[in-house]
């Protein structure tokens, strides 16, 4: 019985070789917890929300604490802006059916993903709901820099205690989707079961 050749239309032989799409395509990887790129994107994005606060970045309030009270005080107006601004956008016309929808979503997202066994939607799960915590921290700054003193020791410790509960949350998410990933690989590499 002579050698049959692996066909090309499944992507491997001689033929598909030499396609340039057939390459382009196995390239393209959608295991999320066994990927370099969920893994830089969830860094990247927890660092970007704990470095910037009510657009500002962290490290200028640190750094405003020696200059002039000029200075102060324009960064003051800018966060109480900012937090006018989320504040303002924070009042939902019809908040139960809004709350409604989002919960409905995301059970529906964590159902799909973890009962159903499927990886990709686990990882997006583990990326964005934790986003969603820091909506309410955010909300709770924006009260309290809008009744607040106008000073920049009141506004430097509401901010440095708003970017330590936020830190405290990337540490935990961070944390809990390293630890369901590596139960994720061992799992289906068979090595626990």
């Amino acid at each position: 019985m002579p050698l049959q050749t692996p066909d090309a239309s499944l992507g491997y032989g001689s033929d598909a070789a030499g396609t340039k799409r057939s390459r382009r395509l196995n390239q393209v990887d959608t295991y999320a917890f066994s990927s370099m790129w969920f893994w830089a994107l969830l860094v990247l994005i927890w660092t970007l929300i704990t470095s910037r606060v009510m657009g500002l970045p962290y490290y200028y309030w640190k750094l405003g604490k020696n200059a002039e009270a000029d200075v102060q005080a324009r960064m003051m107006d800018a966060t109480l802006l900012q937090a006018q601004v989320a504040l303002s956008y924070s009042e939902i016309r019809y908040p139960s059916l809004s709350m409604g929808a989002v919960s409905f979503v995301i059970a529906l997202w964590g159902v799909s993903g973890f009962l159903y066994d499927h990886e990709l939607l686990q990882a997006t799960f583990l990326l964005f709901v934790p986003l969603l915590s820091v909506v309410p921290l955010r909300l709770w700054l924006a009260r309290k820099l809008d009744g607040a003193e106008f000073t920049y020791e009141t506004y430097y410790g509401l901010i440095t205690r708003y970017r330590r509960l936020c830190l405290m949350v990337a540490a935990f998410t961070i944390f809990l989707s390293t630890f369901w990933g590596m139960i994720y690989n061992l799992e289906h590499a068979n090595i626990l079961t």
